[in-house]
């Protein structure tokens, strides 16, 4: 019954660790939103309607959406209009996860990897076509997360949510399974020498 109950625990365990493990398209949005905080905070907060523009590759179309969502949980009144003379040009340079070396978290436990996440770009606030704010940004959040994880968090479709993933180290590779092996021999050998006796 005990070893039922700590399956279920290591189980469950497991379950809440991933579940805590935002996606990479999950960090660059909170990005994303830490940008817009910081527009809205300098543009004055204004309550007049703004047009937004952007400006940036096909990679980040997808991120327009979560801008504009941003924006307006904040407050913002967005508008489409030419006629409105307070205008947001938004841009983004980069957007990326990049993963550093692997390391172990403990003797004998998981690799563990830490990802970091970018975002740089800038940011023009026009009034009647008169540049009133012209900003960049360069935003990054960094954590630690499972090895093992790393295809589960990213997105195959969104370029800027993969990167490079280092290699596995070798050496902790070797040592675990001799200490494992050296251990059993060192039971088996002292289990017959005091059986012996």
């Amino acid at each position: 019954m005990r070893s039922f109950f700590l399956l279920g625990f290591l189980i469950f365990s497991n379950f809440i660790w991933m579940k805590a493990q935002s996606r990479n398209l999950e960090l660059i949005h909170e990005l994303i939103d830490s940008s817009a905080v910081s527009i809205f905070n300098s543009t004055g907060k204004t309550e007049d309607p703004l047009k937004i523009t952007f400006n940036y590759g096909e990679n980040y179309n997808s991120l327009t959406e979560r801008f504009i969502i941003a924006l307006t949980s904040l407050g913002a009144k967005l508008t489409k209009s030419e006629l409105i003379g307070k205008t947001v040009s938004y841009s983004i340079d980069e957007a990326s996860i990049n993963y550093s070396e692997v390391f172990k978290d403990g003797l004998f436990g998981s690799y563990k990897v830490e990802r970091r996440a970018n975002l740089s770009g800038s940011f023009i606030f026009t009034v009647n076509n008169k540049v009133e704010i012209a900003q960049e940004f360069s935003i990054s959040t960094t954590d630690t997360v499972d090895y093992d994880s790393i295809s589960e968090l990213e997105n195959p479709s969104l370029s800027f949510t993969r990167s490079k993933i280092p290699a596995e180290p070798l050496l902790p590779t070797l040592i675990e399974p001799a200490i494992a092996i050296s251990s059993i021999a060192i039971t088996i050998i002292l289990f017959f020498t005091v059986r012996s006796k």
